[in-house]
């Protein structure tokens, strides 16, 4: 099987399924066999799975400050914060060193009225 294939039905990937299950072993065997991490972090973020967080940029060192390609263009701080997961961005941060100064993208701002030049910081408040 084809494990960095995506799935017809809704284009996740095998990777993406285990880390919303919490399955870490399932994560770092899919991993060593080649499937690429896709929007699992997104995806551990939004189910709280700290453990997976720490995995994805730990072990399989994933970039702590990369935009997500896709809706809603944002950054790993910012989706935790969005989502309400504070102890996931006190980590992004803290163990991670997330960039809590970048600059909010254009949508992220337009949907929560905040000016230009604002960051994950502005968000918080």
């Amino acid at each position: 099987a084809n494990v960095a294939q995506p799935s017809p039905r809704d284009s996740s990937l095998p990777i993406e399924i285990a880390t919303m299950m919490g399955h870490l072993g399932v994560m770092r065997r899919l991993h060593a066999m080649g499937c690429g991490v896709g929007r699992a972090l997104f995806i551990a973020i939004r189910e709280s799975h700290l453990d997976a967080v720490r995995l994805i940029l730990g072990e399989f060192q994933a970039n702590v400050n990369q935009r997500w390609p896709g809706r809603p263009c944002v950054t790993p701080l910012e989706w935790a914060i969005i989502a309400g997961s504070r102890s996931i961005a006190c980590e992004l941060v803290g163990s991670f060193h997330a960039d809590a100064a970048r600059q909010l993208s254009e949508t992220i701002r337009a949907k929560y009225e905040l000016p230009c030049g604002s960051t994950a910081v502005h968000l918080c408040a």
